[in-house]
């Protein structure tokens, strides 16, 4: 089964008059957009637009903003988790359809700054903003195909 239908099936849109996107398609256009390094949504509102993101995901306008971020509300942590799940699913499937008999795993860390009070935010190592309050993420990498296998704590977890 494709990514895409994967993602149809575990987050189906309830379809009503006014309804112009599938919750598939904005979730792809924000998967597409993130590998291509976009994370805002004015960004993903605009990438959506480019004809040949419209015609992967049979669009026949870009969405909008406002649409995009109301789905993101809507869907929560709980449908961001489910999202992150599904995609390293994939990951895993296709990593088990390689072939390979062994593996390198590649650690890496990543610091990102927030303002105000956000949760799971604290003070810490932050080379940029010394002294911020950010999340210090530590992901983990297959080399060998360039692929993200998982949090770093999770994979300890499944171990």
């Amino acid at each position: 089964m494709t990514t895409a239908k994967n993602i149809s099936t575990s987050f189906p849109t309830k379809w009503h008059n006014a309804t112009k996107f599938g919750v598939n398609q904005i979730l792809m256009a924000i998967t597409l957009a993130s590998i291509r390094g976009i994370s805002r949504i004015c960004q993903i509102a605009a990438f959506s637009g480019d004809g040949l993101v419209k015609t992967l995901l049979k669009l026949d306008n870009a969405i909008n903003e406002n649409t995009i971020s109301a789905v993101l509300k809507v869907l929560g942590q709980a449908g961001a988790n489910k999202l992150q799940m599904l995609l390293l699913s994939k990951n895993a499937d296709w990593l088990v359809k390689s072939g390979l008999k062994s593996i390198m795993l590649d650690a890496d860390s990543t610091v990102k700054s927030v303002y105000g009070n956000q949760q799971g935010a604290a003070k810490g190592f932050n080379p940029t903003k010394k002294g911020a309050k950010s999340y210090h993420s530590l992901l983990v990498f297959v080399s060998e195909m360039k692929l993200l296998s998982g949090r770093l704590d999770r994979l300890v977890e499944a171990v």
